[in-house]
């Protein structure tokens, strides 16, 4: 499937490339095969009492959201990405010691995954969301248009 995806994707690339508009139902057209067989599965082991492939079973139109929309991939890759600096404090920093310092960290952490995710400042964002505290006036959006 992956191989698929990624076949699709450079193609779709050439195509747009070139102005010809693609539609998402090619992609979908080819991986029905896949899709069909991942289906068989999860029945044929929801029905062995196997209970993640009852909950996946559950969800697998989800599984598929990719095939439609165009901005959606296959893979969690982005959201891996995004929180790997979080994960990586964490391993060397050792944690923290109280959750009052969790709540503070995390939200440090996600602060300056969106900033920067945003192609924003996170100092700024920061010194403006201080400003508006000692001011007691509305907080600043951390989403730029």
């Amino acid at each position: 499937m992956f191989r698929l995806w990624h076949r699709f994707k450079k193609w779709k690339a050439n195509q747009e490339n070139q102005g010809i508009n693609v539609s998402m139902t090619v992609l979908e057209s080819q991986i029905q095969t896949i899709r069909y067989r991942v289906a068989t599965l999860l029945v044929e082991g929801a029905k062995r009492g196997v209970p993640k492939c009852a909950t996946i079973l559950k969800a697998a139109p989800m599984l598929w959201t990719f095939t439609k929309e165009k901005d959606i991939e296959p893979t969690n890759n982005a959201a891996e990405q995004s929180i790997r600096p979080a994960v990586l404090w964490k391993k060397r920093s050792f944690g923290v010691e109280s959750v009052r310092g969790g709540r503070y960290v995390e939200s440090m952490l996600s602060i300056w995954a969106t900033s920067r995710r945003n192609g924003a400042n996170p100092i700024v964002f920061l010194r403006e969301l201080i400003r508006c505290y000692r001011k007691n006036a509305l907080t600043p959006s951390i989403f730029y248009d």
